[in-house]
């Protein structure tokens, strides 16, 4: 919750197209409806290895939670380790070049990071609801 009060005014270009992608493949109305927290030289990045989260918002008032890390270090992407800490549940690799270096290659990344959060999101909504009670039927 502490990181939640400590946003940016100005959020990222990256994190801003991110969030509409993301909020696109999950076939959102109301983008309201998804967050994105930035979590960088906070103790989320530094515990937990990620840079970011967003969350998901549902009229019932439950939340899902998909925390975020983009690197540079592709062992840890590839792999998925860095060092034995806990991961980010969504990892991918920035490019070399800067977005105006190369604006084709950070457009398939949202893309293809895009994806992965809005699976994630869609694997947890899955688990979400396996784990709900059972209504009884007479």
């Amino acid at each position: 919750e502490k990181v939640k009060g400590l946003q940016p005014e100005d959020i990222a270009a990256f994190a801003d197209e991110l969030h509409t992608v993301v909020c696109e493949q999950l076939g959102l109305s109301d983008p309201e409806q998804l967050q994105f927290y930035t979590a960088i030289g906070s103790i989320i990045d530094y515990g937990l290895g990620a840079d970011g989260f967003m969350e998901l918002y549902f009229d019932n008032g439950e939340t899902i939670r998909v925390t975020l890390d983009g690197t540079f270090n592709l062992y840890k992407v590839n792999e998925g380790k860095s060092g034995g800490k806990p991961e980010a549940d969504v990892i991918f690799a920035w490019p070399e070049e800067t977005a105006e270096e190369n604006s084709i290659q950070w457009n398939q990344l949202i893309q293809e990071a895009a994806s992965m959060i809005a699976d994630e999101f869609r694997r947890r909504a899955e688990d979400l609801v396996a784990k709900r009670p059972k209504s009884k039927s007479r």
